[in-house]
């Protein structure tokens, strides 16, 4: 009920008088449960998809009360709304790749998608370099 109400907007102290769960406890519920989303995800989705059209997309957050811009980086398959990988971190070339690179690992060996995006030009050299780099192991 506790994972239920938060994944609806239930912040963890709110969470804690509702339920009459110690924050900790809670805090530790939210990483378990987390570690094993991840687990799930991975198991499930790594090398067995085959996607026709993928939409890459970054998003900034501000946090710290405005101090540091953080960047959320998303690989999202446009026909089912999946969400193949994201990747947080800085607005940087290396990030660009890294995303790229866990599209790659998730995706079946025969699958070449279309990538659309807003333009970011990061997207475009990833893009091509990630097609160069599969169409070389596929050779």
């Amino acid at each position: 009920m506790v994972m239920t109400a938060m994944s609806e907007g239930v912040d963890i102290s709110a969470a804690g008088r509702i339920f009459g769960h110690h924050h900790t406890t809670i805090i530790r519920w939210t990483e378990r449960c987390g570690r094993h989303s991840e687990r799930l995800h991975e198991r499930l989705f790594h090398r067995a998809l085959s996607i026709g059209h993928l939409q890459l997309d970054e998003l900034v957050a501000k946090v710290k009360q405005d101090a540091e811009r953080i960047w959320v980086w998303t690989a999202i398959a446009a026909q089912s709304k999946l969400i193949l990988t994201l990747q947080i971190g800085r607005r940087s070339s290396a990030n660009t790749h890294q995303l790229l690179h866990q599209v790659w690992q998730r995706l079946s060996p025969h699958s070449l998608p279309i990538f659309t995006s807003d333009g970011l030009n990061q997207f475009s050299r990833a893009s091509f370099a990630w097609a160069a780099a599969s169409s070389s192991v596929q050779d």
